[in-house]
C-alpha cells in the first residue's frame, strides 16, 4: 500500500500546502485526508491474491470446494490499477474535542471509509463431492466482479475499540496503518471453464458460485513506501526502507516480480 497524505491547518501564510486553511477558532488541529493505494500481494507477484479456498454447494445440497484467484485491473502496460482507498481523519486540540466522545478519548477520529472497485476472478480447481473436475486452464469470470467495502473508523482511545493499534484484528481501518476492508463482491458468470475430459462446465459453476452479495474482507497492512516518491509500484527486488526513510519504516521488503 501506497499513501498520499493532504492536511489543512490553520497556517494561512502556507496557500501551496495549505490552499484551504481551518478557521482559526476550529477546535481541530488538522483535518486529513489521505489516499490510499492498494496492491494485492502474493508469493509469484503482485496485483492478484494467493490462491484461496471457498466452500459452496451445487444443486442446493452437494458439497462443492472451489480454489480461487483474484486479480486487480491492468492498464495499458499490463501492470495493476490500484484499488483507491480514501480516508478521513481529525485531530483536535486537548480539551476541545467533542462533547459526545468518551472520556477516556484521545485527539483523533478516524471515519468510516468505502472502497468500490471491480476484480477478476479465475478458478484454478473445483471439486464436487470430492471428486476434483480436472479444470483446464482459463476458467474465469466473464466480467470483473464489483466489490463494494467498508472500513470502519473510530475515535482513539475509545474503551469500545479493542485492538486499535492493531485494526486489521478490530476490524477497523486507517490510512497509517492499514486494516480490515470487508463487504460483498457480484459474481458474475465463468466461462471457460473445461474439464481434462472436454466438458464445459461453466454453467456449473455459475450456479455455484456466482451471484451478487458475496462476502468478502480484505486485510491492507500500512504504509508500503512512505518514501521517496516512486510514482508508481517498485521494481522487483529488496526496497531498503531503512536507509532511504527510517522515520517511516524500518527494515527491507522483498517486491516479488510482476506478473503480466
Amino acid at each position: 500500500m501506497y499513501a498520499k497524505i493532504e492536511s489543512r491547518t490553520k497556517e494561512p501564510w502556507d496557500p501551496v500546502h495549505n490552499p484551504d486553511p481551518l478557521p482559526p477558532d476550529d477546535p481541530r488541529i488538522t483535518a486529513n485526508k489521505a489516499t490510499n493505494y492498494l496492491y494485492l500481494m502474493s508469493e509469484d507477484g503482485y496485483g492478484r491474491t494467493a490462491p484461496f479456498t471457498v466452500r459452496t454447494t451445487a444443486f442446493g445440497s452437494i458439497p462443492a470446494v472451489a480454489t480461487l484467484r483474484l486479480e486487480q485491473r491492468r492498464d495499458a502496460d499490463g501492470l495493476p490499477v490500484p484499488i483507491v482507498v480514501t480516508a478521513f481523519d481529525d485531530y483536535y486540540e486537548q480539551g476541545r474535542q467533542p462533547s459526545e466522545w468518551p472520556s477516556t478519548a484521545g485527539q483523533r477520529q478516524f471515519f468510516d471509509t468505502e472502497v468500490s472497485d471491480s476484480l477478476s476472478v479465475s478458478l484454478e480447481s473445483v471439486a464436487i463431492d470430492g471428486v476434483d473436475l480436472g479444470l483446464r486452464g482459463g476458467c474465469k469470470t466473464k466480467a470483473r466482479a464489483k466489490i463494494a467495502l467498508l472500513g470502519k473508523g473510530w475515535i482513539e482511545k475509545d474503551p469500545a475499540v479493542t485492538d486499535a493499534d492493531r485494526p486489521w484484528l478490530s476490524g477497523h481501518y486507517a490510512p497509517g496503518s492499514g486494516g480490515r476492508l470487508s463487504g460483498t463482491a457480484d459474481v458474475p458468470p465463468f466461462v471457460g471453464c473445461v474439464t481434462a475430459s472436454g466438458e464445459d462446465v461453466s454453467a456449473l459453476l455459475t450456479t455455484a458460485i456466482s451471484g451478487p452479495g458475496n462476502s468478502i474482507a480484505l486485510h491492507a497492512t500500512g504504509p508500503f513506501l512512505p518514501c521517496p516518491r516512486t510514482g508508481g509500484a517498485p521494481a522487483p527486488g529488496t526496497y531498503d526502507a531503512a536507509k532511504l526513510c527510517p522515520s517511516f519504516l524500518p527494515g527491507t521488503v522483498t517486491v516479488p516480480p510482476q506478473q503480466h
